[in-house]
């Protein structure tokens, strides 16, 4: 609370001690914001969207306050002019939020796309052991994208505030990677610094904004 630690002595001893720790650890993130903006790893799963993803939430089960706005800001980071890395993209990619919904995500608790209805829905449930989120997408034989949904695991404790504390997921990180790959891109390697990388840690707030890579990458197909 105001910068400062309070409670039991031990509790605050123990905060403190992982405080320290974080800093000392500040020249491995200061490389790896490096790595973010000169990697230019990225990599497409082979298809897009010729129009506006149009897109329905539906809140049950939903593990933070704020997961609709988190949801947004994360489909959003891909939309018109991104500037980053001191850097600045153009991507034609839209998406336009309608309202919230009853129906729920055409996916399966162990990860699976079921079948497809016609409706882009994004939503909470269950999900395997280790995955936080799932996107599913159908798409013809030219790669023209016609359907996605997408469903947030809630096995995990969440954030989705401005700040992240705790061993919680921030819900717009994990959003925008999911929207990556709701656009047409796919994992890339472990260590690029990318929001495309396959996973994450506690509070890794630095994946609310692109790399290097995943500005090519959207840029590229819009």
């Amino acid at each position: 609370v105001d910068e400062a630690w309070r409670g039991s002595a031990p509790a605050v001893q123990q905060e403190r001690a992982q405080s320290q720790a974080a800093t000392a650890q500040e020249p491995a993130a200061t490389t790896a914001a490096t790595t973010k903006c000169t990697s230019t790893a990225w990599k497409a799963s082979g298809y897009s969207w010729a129009s506006t993803v149009k897109w329905y939430y539906n809140q049950t089960g939903q593990k933070s306050t704020y997961a609709k706005d988190a949801l947004r800001k994360g489909a959003n980071a891909w939309n018109g002019t991104i500037s980053a890395c001191d850097r600045t993209v153009t991507s034609t990619a839209k998406n336009d939020y309608l309202r919230l919904a009853t129906q729920k995500p055409n996916l399966t608790d162990q990860g699976g796309c079921s079948r497809n209805n016609g409706y882009n829905v994004m939503g909470w449930g269950k999900l395997p052991t280790g995955t936080l989120g799932v996107t599913c997408v159908w798409f013809d034989g030219n790669g023209n994208a016609r359907e996605a949904d997408q469903r947030y695991a809630t096995g995990f404790k969440w954030s989705s505030t401005a700040t992240c504390s705790g061993a919680r997921f921030d819900t717009q990180v994990v959003a925008t990677h999911e929207w990556g790959h709701l656009y047409g891109l796919d994992h890339v390697k472990t260590g690029t610094g990318q929001v495309m990388e396959p996973s994450g840690g506690y509070c890794e707030l630095d994946g609310r904004t692109l790399g290097r890579g995943d500005m090519t990458g959207i840029s590229t197909l819009y």
